[in-house]
């Protein structure tokens, strides 16, 4: 099912650095869905 994903996009990004962070805050707030793969609370580690 390839047509399925059809003008989907996907982004990575090394949330540890500060400009990775503005950048999510800058995504989320146009998103439609976010999937993340990270364990809970990870963000917020140093």
């Amino acid at each position: 099912m390839v047509w399925a994903n059809r003008l989907q996009e996907s982004l990575t990004l090394d949330v540890k650095q500060p400009d990775a962070v503005n950048i999510v805050l800058q995504l989320l707030a146009q998103a439609d869905v976010l999937v993340r793969n990270l364990p809970p609370g990870a963000m917020q580690r140093p």
